[in-house]
């Protein structure tokens, strides 16, 4: 069912030239449009632009052109031979104002029936617009799917001048979602009107349809869609994956603090816009781990980066302090295995340790023995952290022999410090030679690698 509307009347305007070869110029107006100085610098431009347009002799056309600030002008032009014999071109328009835009929807086309085509007369702007409270419908296509004129500039070539209005409001009838559909600020049913000043009608309307006979200058930057043979209009454009990964954070998270969309975020990587989501959305620092479990919840094609995106976050957090604003409880709750997930994603994961109060510390250690990431430099920062604080702690062989037979790097040769050796002792001198091992491939001459091994060496002799 059509609601009822609750609109004001509308500004009616007439625009055209007061005289043959003269500029076109506002002929009446009711009530006079309350612009602002850029607005009606704007419509100057615009009236400049069908100027041009109306030269070119071609039929009749509709427009949606913004004038700025959420305001446009709808109108109908014609060319004098549009209108008639000896006639002065013409258009007429509505000023359609956000206000009134948002009592329709957003669908500035449904005034259409309510704007009359030019007639070289002055009598329509004589009195504002009367929008009655249900608005004619207009005629759509039926069982056409969104062809994606939100993701991209399209023109669509219709076969015949009939198929133009049907087929224009289908397509903004179909165009969605509505965080993206708002990109439509303007279309046309021409690609010739020229630019006039800031006025540049190939930018400020994305969606022309075009009938036949209309010209199609070179360079539009538009993508073309035409008809397939079940009258459907083709190609179709899928969502950027920005938009799914921006759907997708919205249901994982209940929209919570969500970034509003915008249409920049569609050429936007996938990992970097979820990671501006998630510092967004942890602004506050409130639900702290609620937002993390749910990103790694995520189900659906954008998984694997819903789960990135919060382990990047929580990484974050143990980088800034240790995540020393989440209790106890949101430490159990996300568990120990995301936790030193999140900390194996740090270059420099012994700082985080560093800033870990003790007793969370060596409870997120105790869990890393059985743990994958032990054999990368988590496990060499673990080893250091318990030789330097817990060094009778039990795990610590174990993290060390894990660590010793992941892949080697810089951090294993770090292993190599007298807390180290002096925390392994004599009952695990063969471990403490391994890591030796490891000290000694650093550059020659290093004194950490002299002293490392002639640690490892009383350990041996003492065994």
């Amino acid at each position: 069912m059509i609601p009822r509307l609750a609109t004001a009347p509308a500004p009616a305007l007439v625009l055209g030239p007061p005289a043959a070869d003269a500029p076109w110029q506002l002929l009446a107006a009711s009530p006079p449009p309350d612009l602002t100085a850029a607005q009606q610098l704007r419509l100057d431009e615009i009236m400049a632009s069908l100027a041009h347009w109306a030269g070119s002799g071609e039929a009749p056309i509709v427009a949606l052109l913004p004038l700025g600030q959420g305001a446009a002008l709808l109108i109908r032009a014609a060319s004098g031979a549009g209108i008639g014999p000896g006639a002065l071109p013409q258009a007429h328009a509505v000023l359609v104002t956000p206000t009134l835009l948002g009592q329709i929807d957003g669908r500035a086309e449904r005034l259409l029936p309510v704007l009359p085509a030019p007639d070289g007369s002055r009598s329509f702007g004589r009195g504002p617009i009367l929008i009655p409270p249900l608005l004619p419908a207009l005629p759509l296509r039926i069982g056409w799917q969104d062809i994606g004129v939100v993701w991209r500039n399209r023109v669509v070539i219709v076969p015949e001048a009939a198929d133009v209005l049907p087929t224009l409001v289908t397509l903004l009838a179909n165009a969605g979602p509505p965080e993206q559909a708002a990109r439509i600020t303007g279309w046309a049913t021409t690609a010739i009107l020229p630019p006039a000043g800031d006025f540049d009608p190939w930018d400020d309307c994305q969606l022309l349809v075009l009938g036949p006979g209309r010209r199609q200058p070179n360079g539009m930057p538009y993508l073309a869609a035409r008809f397939n043979l079940l009258g459907e209009p083709e190609p179709v454009i899928a969502p950027p994956p920005a938009w799914a990964a921006w759907t997708a954070f919205r249901h994982a998270t209940d929209g919570a603090a969500l970034l509003p969309w915008d249409h920049d975020m569609t050429v936007e990587p996938v990992p970097a816009l979820l990671a501006r989501l998630a510092d967004h959305a942890d602004a506050s620092r409130r639900n702290r781990t609620a937002l993390v479990r749910a990103l790694l919840a995520g189900r659906g094609p954008q998984a694997a980066d819903l789960n990135a995106a919060g382990l990047n976050l929580l990484a974050g957090w143990l980088e800034q302090d240790g995540a020393a604003d989440l209790a106890d409880e949101d430490c159990a709750a996300l568990g120990r295995p995301t936790l030193l997930a999140a900390l194996a994603r740090l270059d420099a994961p012994g700082l985080a340790l560093a800033q870990m109060r003790q007793t969370r510390a060596v409870w997120l250690i105790e869990a890393l023995v059985d743990h994958a990431v032990a054999a990368g430099p988590v496990g060499s920062a673990a080893a250091l952290w318990l030789a330097r604080h817990v060094p009778d702690h039990p795990a610590l062989p174990a993290i060390v022999a894990a660590r010793l037979a992941g892949v080697p790097g810089l951090d294993v040769t770090r292993l190599a410090s007298p807390a180290v050796l002096a925390a392994l002792g004599p009952r695990h001198a063969e471990l403490a030679l391994q890591v030796t091992a490891a000290g000694l491939r650093r550059p020659a001459g290093s004194l950490a690698g002299i002293a490392t091994s002639l640690t490892a060496l009383r350990l041996v002799s003492a065994a």
